[in-house]
């Protein structure tokens, strides 16, 4: 009979904080102005927080407002990851960043 032999899986960890990386990363700094705006709001959210920054909206919902760039509250609600309680708590910044990469 036949051996078979399993791999195991091993996600790349984070250099700084040893936590797993995210199956889906998000382009370097400097590739695009409007996910780095993003960024930048989401660092600042989290910090202020405490909390780290995918609490504050995921990867997922970062690069859907890029897309986006939600100038109006009816925008922001169709961003899937962007319920009720994030619009309530982020909303304004995230409009006020998007009406500036419309500018």
């Amino acid at each position: 009979m036949p051996t078979v032999s399993l791999k195991r899986f091993t996600p790349t960890r984070c250099p700084t904080c040893g936590l797993a990386q995210p199956k889906d990363p998000l382009p370097p700094p400097g590739a695009d102005d409007a996910i780095d705006a993003y960024r930048r709001l989401r660092g600042r959210l989290a910090r202020e927080e405490g909390v780290p920054p995918w609490r504050v909206f995921p990867n997922a919902a970062l690069r859907a407002l890029a897309d986006a760039r939600p100038t109006r509250s009816a925008q922001l609600a169709s961003i899937a990851g962007f319920g009720p309680r994030r619009r309530e708590n982020y909303g304004r910044a995230v409009l006020a960043i998007g009406r500036k990469l419309r500018a």
